[in-house]
């Protein structure tokens, strides 16, 4: 994990030089009306099941089948993920942070900055203390071809198992 967070972050620095990239500002989308948004209460510290192999292969689908055994060693491990004043993180059990950033629920929908300049949108499904992540759209620029495409980290880090609130 700390390779493929490594490399992103070299990645993702290159490309933020190179573009002038400022992450992407989530206050800039405009929410829905949906009372829904007000109902969803996504705050909180929320945990992961271990990443199993199947789990990863379904979440990542044929398109991102070739990164499942470099994810899987990787995602091997519960995850935590914090949602808290508009802010999220995810971190391992070593409190290593994996990715961090912004964020805003806007119906059904959770949309999380990604650096350098883009947006992770999920669909929130909760039931009682569980929530279910399932991948919407990404608008990260493409990586190199040797780094992890950032859509299938984060349908690995997001989708591949539900969390339980802590």
């Amino acid at each position: 994990m700390r390779r493929i967070i490594a490399s992103a972050i070299v990645t993702v620095a290159l490309l933020a030089a190179a573009c002038g990239g400022q992450p992407t500002d989530l206050a800039r989308t405009q929410p829905s009306a949906s009372p829904a948004a007000a109902e969803l209460d996504v705050a909180g510290t929320w945990i992961s099941q271990d990443v199993d192999r199947p789990s990863l292969d379904d979440a990542l689908g044929a398109e991102f089948s070739g990164w499942v055994a470099r994810l899987a060693g990787d995602l091997a491990q519960p995850l935590t993920l914090t949602l808290k004043d508009g802010d999220y993180q995810v971190t391992t059990p070593d409190g290593d942070v994996v990715r961090d950033g912004r964020y805003q629920v806007d119906g059904e929908q959770l949309k999380l900055q990604v650096r350098p300049n883009g947006v992770t949108v999920l669909d929130v499904s909760l039931d009682g203390d569980a929530m279910r992540l399932a991948f919407v759209s990404n608008s990260t620029q493409q990586f190199p071809p040797s780094v992890a495409p950032e859509e299938a980290v984060q349908r690995a880090l997001f989708t591949a198992v539900p969390f339980v609130r802590a």
